[in-house]
């Protein structure tokens, strides 16, 4: 069982991962380096987001907020790969 410093401690690097990837979101994603390090980025807060406990994100909007920015972009990385 994980303690509760883990706990917490998981969900800041997906506050911190989180703001890379809207920056990621924002960017234009030119270069076959840069669309291979925002997939790497997207696959390793998916699974982060997946082990977070939602009860220590003060509350579910804000869990809402972080599956919501895992859709948007796995829908750029999709539409960038075609």
């Amino acid at each position: 069982m994980k303690s509760s410093s883990q706990d917490l401690e998981l969900v800041q690097q997906l506050y911190l991962m989180q703001i890379d990837l809207h920056q990621v979101l924002q960017s234009d994603l030119l270069s076959a380096q840069e669309k291979r390090n925002a997939k790497q980025r997207a696959k390793e807060f998916s699974k982060l987001l997946k082990k977070a406990d939602w009860r220590y994100m003060g509350g579910e909007d804000v869990l809402e907020s972080l599956w919501e920015t895992e859709r948007n972009l796995e829908d750029k990385l999709k539409v960038r790969s075609k």
